[in-house]
């Protein structure tokens, strides 16, 4: 803190460097506008609804390549700003009293006393005053821990506020030396003299920045309160080795006092944004949901009041109509409406049970099981069922098929025929029926071979009982043709 470098701003002002020009000769050179600027709608347009959305004039205003950069900055600075304010509303809130004056205790220390006297035991002297003392040294301890608590939020709260100073005076390394090189190459090149490197530039700017009364405004705001410009700057060169000013001031011209100021307001205007005023946005924006959260509560509570008090009001009314019902020997209605609410769920859950049970498994035989009920619940009739073939066994119907194959070949000659095996035989020119062919029967049995010539569903050869799809008894010459 004792090196005179830190301590004499006139250096600065006067950068102390040597030149071969008079100032009656000197000609201040030429600044052209700042080319590749980012267009400031689209930067807008881009930004909207993000954190960094107030930097799009700033970032407007100077070179593309230091868009990223400068997001990337007061974003990071901005993190840790809000974990400050988030620290210091925890500090007060641990800092207050309730009613009896003891600490606030937070929610995470509030743990119930474990050690308690057994239901069996309750009013036991003995054990009561063991309880209390447990009861006691718990509270102590609730104290004892909400206090360190205290301590630790306050501790994070001011090694929060020193890392956004060293996250601060690390932005403005970075963006000095771009900025001195965007001004170098503002300037008209006929007319210009810089020996200083972009980096050597940008510290003397930083230094001229710090060490201004104007910037006594934002220091404060960074957290450099009891710190003047001249401290500031000895903590950037402690913290960066920046080396003193006298091991290259041989390289100063009067034209690197021009860019130093240049630089050293262009530094001064980003980091206002970047910071100041970037912060400030927010704390509106946050004041501003506070608010809002706030306001919607209120209302919340007040409608709940007023649907109580409306709700307190009508059971007043009822209790009145209630009794003057009573008083003329009538029945309230509102007795009436809930006796007939009460009939209609006990009719519909009856109902429900009714069509239940009669929704029952049905696949076993038709016997021992209940045909599936209609839309109605009701049951369906035998008829609906024997007509689909479900209400007989499969027994029953084997035995009965059974019986009509006996029938038929016990028949006589002159049986009726087939009328359908009747009409294709007419239609092919040839007759089938049993006064034809006496020895049809129903049962398969064992007769010649032959041919299939007919002129049925297709053309059959078989030897023995019948022949292909020619015909179906080996007595006949064809599927749908005469028979032998």
């Amino acid at each position: 803190m004792g090196d005179t470098e830190a301590t004499a701003p006139e250096e600065v002002l006067s950068l102390g460097g040597s030149t071969n020009e008079s100032d009656d000769e000197y000609e201040e050179p030429l600044f052209m506008d700042l080319i590749d600027t980012p267009n400031v709608e689209d930067l807008k347009e881009e930004l909207k609804g993000k954190e960094t959305e107030p930097l799009a004039d700033v970032l407007a205003s100077y070179p593309s390549s230091m868009k990223d950069p400068i997001l990337r900055l007061s974003a990071k600075m901005l993190g840790k700003r809000t974990k400050k304010f988030q620290k210091s509303e925890a500090l007060v809130k641990l800092s207050s009293k309730d009613d009896d004056g003891k600490s606030y205790v937070p929610g995470s220390l509030r743990r119930k006393n474990p050690i308690e006297v057994p239901n069996y035991l309750k009013g036991n002297e003995v054990l009561e005053q063991i309880a209390r003392e447990a009861h006691d040294q718990n509270e102590g301890d609730k104290q004892t821990k909400a206090e360190l608590v205290r301590r630790m939020t306050a501790a994070a709260e001011e090694q929060t506020v020193v890392l956004c100073q060293e996250d601060i005076l690390g932005a403005m390394r970075e963006i000095a030396p771009m900025l001195a090189n965007s001004w170098q190459k503002a300037v008209d090149g006929d007319h210009i003299d810089i020996k200083l490197e972009d980096e050597q530039l940008g510290w003397l700017a930083i230094k001229y920045f710090l060490c201004d009364e104007d910037s006594k405004s934002i220091r404060t705001r960074w957290g450099f309160g009891d710190l003047d410009g001249k401290q500031v700057w000895a903590k950037f060169r402690m913290k960066f080795d920046v080396p003193r000013q006298s091991s290259y001031a041989h390289l100063i011209t009067k034209d690197t006092y021009v860019i130093c100021g240049k630089v050293a307001d262009s530094l001064f205007e980003i980091m206002q944004a970047i910071t100041v005023d970037l912060w400030k946005w927010h704390c509106r924006k946050e004041r501003g949901r506070k608010q809002r959260a706030e306001h919607t509560m209120i209302s919340k509570k007040l409608a709940a009041t007023e649907k109580q008090e409306e709700m307190q009001k009508k059971i007043a009314e009822r209790e009145k109509e209630t009794k003057e019902a009573l008083a003329r020997g009538e029945f309230p209605k509102e007795y009436e409406a809930k006796m007939l609410k009460s009939a209609k769920a006990a009719a519909e859950k009856a109902i429900k049970e009714y069509k239940a049970e009669q929704r029952k498994k049905y696949s076993g035989d038709a016997e021992s099981q209940t045909s599936r009920p209609g839309k109605n619940g009701a049951p369906r009739t035998n008829e609906s069922s024997c007509s689909r073939g479900r209400s007989q066994s499969r027994s029953a119907r084997t035995s009965t098929k059974q019986s009509q194959r006996r029938k038929n070949s016990s028949a006589p000659q002159g049986g009726r025929s087939n009328p359908t095996r009747s009409s294709h035989a007419s239609r092919n020119g040839s007759t089938s029926n049993k006064e034809s062919n006496p020895s049809y029967t129903r049962r398969r049995t064992p007769s010649r071979g032959g041919r299939g010539r007919g002129r049925g569903r297709g053309r059959g050869r078989g030897r023995g009982s019948h022949g292909g799809r020619g015909g179906r008894h080996s007595d006949r010459r064809g599927g749908r043709g005469e028979r032998n």
